[in-house]
């Protein structure tokens, strides 16, 4: 009963109410996977992927300490669009 990670992110999204969802991973299978369930793309460049691997990322973290950073400024940009609809 083998499950993808597409399937397993989607079963996520559904049990956790906010419309955006991120994946962070360190391979292209797991970008590929974030990307087909809408996921804003996260890589993982101090994991075991390459940097071709890593290239499709909407963003990529040199750290895992770098993430509250990420999330804070990518919250900020998403809000200054918002306002400016």
């Amino acid at each position: 009963n083998a499950r993808s990670k597409a399937d397993m992110i989607n079963d996520l999204r559904r049990s956790i109410p906010h419309r955006h969802a991120w994946m962070i991973g360190d391979r292209y299978h797991d970008l590929e996977a974030g990307r087909s369930t809408g996921c804003t793309v996260v890589a993982a460049s101090y994991g075991y992927g390459s940097a071709e691997e890593m290239s499709s990322a909407d963003y990529h973290l040199a750290r895992i300490d770098d993430l509250p950073a990420l999330v804070s400024s990518v919250g900020a940009a998403t809000l200054d669009r918002q306002a400016s609809m």
